[in-house]
């Protein structure tokens, strides 16, 4: 079995726990508690959009039902905590953080730690505060006999005993899944720091999938051999009343009811949806495409992961530390930071691609928008070669900083910028939002709690911050004696009606509201300054495969716009002979 070490307090078991907000907030809130066994009772809804409906067959209710002392409001780590406390006087209200306590079950276990590193004495010393004794420790290579006056073992020597619980302390999560690999087969009470780190836990939309899989009736289906990963995710779907229909695995497990995966193409596949419960992120890849192959798609959210089913890890495309940016795509070799496509010769027509990683290669499945469109003139007889210096979190600053540094260098006759989701929420830690996120990040990282200076403070709307930024870059490339399309990019969030699924998917932290004013002033807008799309998926169905990214058919309809825009601009020129 397989357990997280921090779970609910033991003070907070005999609370109904709600949580505030119905949005990918408040999903990834009850993401982590699910990870951690804790049982969710509700969702407080306080714009009472959804009141009445239910998310994971737990009720969504009001923000004016009357709570006691017995329930308690869990916020996400971005609300105001003393603001939700005002709304409700006789409840109280705590971060997810606050709730938790190493598991009180640990009592009364025989318990051993695996790993005496860094994280190793920390949880030594976690557990002596809290009274809980380790018989035995058990390390990988045995270099020593003891450790805090505790014998060493190597873990060829671990035994099975129901009665005993066994720490695997790592803060390196491959560390713990090579850890975890060595014990596998023992069965024995396993804890661990965290189901799945937490950037991939809120990348993913695991009980998004099985809750719209729920309210159309289909069958749910889970992949895995029942591992304690698969054991896991079944636990939490059996305290919320969700069946599993069926298993299957990469092979035929008989005796365990586990059928082959390719026997699910014989089934009503329009009936199902799979859950792969497989933490091997490059193993995990491949099941997609194998469901790919029989009919399941990323875009109509028929299958879901632990890892996040859309992105790419077989293939990932690298990073590289960027002074001046932050980061920047290692690219395919060809002109460091950019991934270059065409021939580069020195008659082709030039093209500057910048965006965030809605216009990358390499990091999700779908075949990029502007590879698409590099094909279609290609196809269409032009010479052209094109730079696509987009990135992963890249916002309207980090564009123009790249225009700045190297427009000069690639000299590009067209420059395009796909931009606008990056900029839809406020930045943190900062007065200014013209910095650059990375650098604050590695500030509170090496010096946290110091003082840093981050510009002038400016409370000007992100719209209007992103708008004038965009100016700028119009004229910039026109310095540089080329011509500039911007292109407010799609969005899923604040459209005229938004289903309970699309808002659990894509609204998150204050992006309701300010995408509320980019639709409603990039519509007012009467400018050739950019090109209004924030709304042309709106009655699109099948456009997303998460949160922000777009499927297949959406990035190939991106890119016929954006090619018609820029033909339109070429005026024949560039045609091959």
């Amino acid at each position: 079995m397989l357990k997280i070490l921090y779970t609910l307090s033991k003070e907070y078991q005999d609370k109904n726990i709600y949580l505030y907000g119905i949005n990918r907030d408040s999903v990834n809130v009850f993401t982590d508690l699910a990870y951690r066994g804790i049982n969710v009772s509700g969702f407080v809804d306080p714009s009472g959009r959804y009141v009445g409906s239910d998310f994971m067959n737990r009720p969504i209710v009001s923000g004016n039902t009357l709570f006691g002392n017995k329930d308690i409001i869990i916020i996400h780590s971005c609300k105001s905590k003393a603001e939700i406390q005002g709304e409700f006087p006789e409840t109280k209200v705590f971060y997810s953080n606050e709730i938790l306590d190493v598991d009180y079950e640990l009592k009364d276990k025989r318990v051993l730690l695996y790993g005496i590193g860094e994280r190793g004495e920390e949880v030594y010393q976690l557990l002596c505060q809290r009274g809980i004794a380790i018989e035995a420790v058990y390390v990988t290579e045995k270099k020593q006999d003891t450790w805090n006056g505790l014998e060493v073992h190597a873990i060829e020597e671990l035994r099975e005993d129901s009665k005993t619980a066994i720490i695997i302390a790592a803060k390196v999560n491959r560390y713990q899944e090579e850890m975890l690999g060595k014990i596998e087969k023992c069965r024995l009470v396993k804890y661990i720091d965290e189901f799945l780190p937490e950037f991939w836990s809120e990348q993913g939309d695991l009980f998004q999938v099985i809750h719209k899989a729920c309210t159309e009736g289909k069958e749910i289906w889970l992949y895995g051999n029942d591992n304690e990963d698969s054991q896991l995710i079944e636990n939490i779907l059996g305290k919320y009343d969700i069946s599993v229909c069926g298993k299957v695995y990469e092979e035929e497990i008989e005796e365990k009811g586990i059928k082959n995966i390719y026997e699910l193409a014989y089934e009503d596949v329009k009936n199902i949806m799979v859950i792969i419960a497989e933490r091997n992120r490059q193993k995990s890849q491949n099941v997609c495409e194998i469901l790919d192959q029989m009919g399941f798609s990323m875009e109509d959210h028929n299958y879901t992961a632990i890892y996040s089913k859309a992105s790419e890890f077989k293939n990932q495309m690298k990073i590289l530390t960027d002074c001046l940016v932050g980061h920047v795509e290692i690219g395919n070799g060809r002109q460091q930071g950019y991934e270059v496509y065409g021939n580069n010769q020195e008659t082709d027509l030039k093209i500057l691609i910048l965006g965030g990683s809605t216009s990358t290669d390499g990091h999700y499945r779908p075949l990029s928008w502007p590879y698409r469109f590099y094909k279609m003139l290609n196809n269409a007889g032009y010479s052209v070669t094109v730079y696509n210096g987009s990135a992963c979190g890249y916002d309207i600053v980090q564009e123009l900083l790249r225009l700045l540094r190297d427009g000069p260098y690639l000299k590009p006759d067209y420059i395009i910028s796909m931009s606008g989701v990056n900029n839809i929420a406020q930045k943190g830690r900062t007065n200014n939002q013209f910095c650059v996120t990375t650098f604050i990040d590695w500030i509170n990282a090496l010096a946290p709690g110091k003082e840093y200076e981050s510009g002038v403070h400016s409370e000007e709307p992100l719209y209007d911050f992103w708008y004038r930024n965009t100016k700028i870059m119009k004229m910039i490339s026109e310095f540089y004696g080329a011509k500039f399309y911007s292109f407010l990019q799609p969005s899923n969030i604040a459209k005229p009606a938004t289903t309970l699924f699309e808002t659990t998917m894509h609204e998150k932290r204050d992006m309701l509201e300010n995408t509320r004013i980019y639709r409603e002033k990039a519509q007012n807008e009467m400018s050739d300054i950019f090109i209004n799309l924030i709304d042309r998926f709106d009655a699109e169905k099948g456009m997303y495969i998460d949160y922000c990214h777009y499927s297949n058919k959406g990035n190939e309809m991106l890119a016929d716009i954006v090619f018609q825009y820029i033909q339109e601009g070429m005026k024949g020129g560039y045609r091959r002979s």
